[in-house]
């Protein structure tokens, strides 16, 4: 997936013993997986996945994935996210549980409501690793997207128990915070993945953006 959905989901840290569970129910299915034949592989995958996710050792039973809720299913999201994997799929959904269990209903239908107008986005309009150019899309879409980042960064907050960024900045730092993130994801749909061999004019843009960003993360890290 690409960096910015990766970015959104190191953004939340799962709890030790749900992050083993999904490392080892991955691993179990993988297992599975290569003892079925080959034309039942991709009907049984996603079933086989969340069950050695969700459920007890020894259990049979299917449940629906969190992630589904936001993408259909992982072969949706495939379509239009070619770099999308299984494994990252599963890791979103892993924490969007452990959202779902910290935050209350109330907060969590709020944070899953503004994710998917993230998601959304970038199913509607990023190129095959997810990247949007937002500089390339409707206005009021951009702006929708903007204000659904700036209401999930509080979330993000909550749930790593640190400091809220809203607290650390001025109204100006934040909505330049945000223009950064949104600003990097446009420079790689334009200028590929790695920054090394962007335009020069891409690589400085690019800098600038990160260097908004590492800011704002060592004010938060301030006591």
């Amino acid at each position: 997936m690409d960096h910015e959905m990766k970015r959104v989901l190191e953004a939340i840290e799962i709890p030790s013993e749900l992050q083993e569970r999904s490392q080892k129910g991955v691993e179990r299915a993988k297992l599975e997986m290569r003892k079925t034949p080959s034309f039942f592989r991709k009907r049984l995958m996603a079933a086989s996945l969340a069950v050695a996710l969700m459920v007890p050792t020894g259990a049979f039973a299917y449940q629906a994935l969190l992630a589904d809720d936001l993408y259909g299913s992982f072969d949706e999201l495939k379509v239009h996210i070619v770099s999308a994997t299984m494994e990252k799929y599963l890791l979103l959904n892993a924490k969007l549980e452990q959202a779902k269990g910290m935050l209350d209903a109330s907060e969590y239908d709020a944070f899953k409501t503004e994710l998917r107008i993230f998601t959304n986005t970038r199913i509607t309009y990023g190129d095959a690793n997810g990247n949007v150019d937002y500089d390339a899309i409707p206005v009021e879409t951009r702006a929708d997207v903007k204000q659904a980042l700036a209401e999930l960064q509080p979330y993000f907050d909550t749930l790593n128990k640190q400091a809220a960024t809203r607290e650390r900045l001025t109204a100006e730092e934040y909505d330049a915070y945000i223009e950064a993130i949104m600003a990097m994801e446009s420079i790689r749909a334009r200028g590929g993945e790695v920054v090394e061999t962007m335009p020069e004019s891409l690589r400085t843009e690019y800098k600038e953006a990160l260097s908004v960003i590492r800011a704002v993360e060592e004010k938060q890290l301030q006591k």
